[in-house]
């Protein structure tokens, strides 16, 4: 958990670093948003996971980037905060079917951008 708070604690002064509209903004809110999902998978304070979706969209706020950064960060993007919205989402639900269905897809949009043969197994064990 020490090893964790570290990293929440850089990335929140990473963000501090960058003016709004600042083109590396979006990316540390980003990181930020993943370092604070992975406490709140550890710890399940709600808080967390607010401040998780506040961080999502604050990164769909930000200026767009260049092309192939953009389409990096939307995927990254939306492996937090389809997982964020799958811990709202009750198992049964009808919408936790269709969350995990996106996020089946985006694993896979991301494994065919970077190659990466967890995100495939993982978007495989989803389905």
């Amino acid at each position: 958990m020490a090893e964790l708070d570290k990293e929440i604690s850089r990335n929140q002064k990473e963000l501090e670093q960058h003016g709004r509209g600042d083109a590396g903004q979006a990316m540390v809110l980003c990181n930020l948003a993943l370092s604070l999902h992975n406490q709140y998978k550890q710890t399940g304070e709600i808080m967390d996971l607010n401040e998780v979706i506040s961080l999502c969209q604050s990164v769909l706020d930000c200026p767009p980037l260049g092309h192939s950064d953009q389409y990096y960060l939307l995927i990254s993007l939306a492996l937090v905060y389809v997982p964020a919205a799958l811990d709202l989402c009750p198992m049964g639900n009808s919408d936790h079917a269709i969350a995990l269905s996106n996020l089946a897809g985006d694993l896979r949009l991301r494994y065919q951008k970077l190659g990466r043969d967890g995100d495939l197994q993982e978007a495989i064990l989803l389905l």
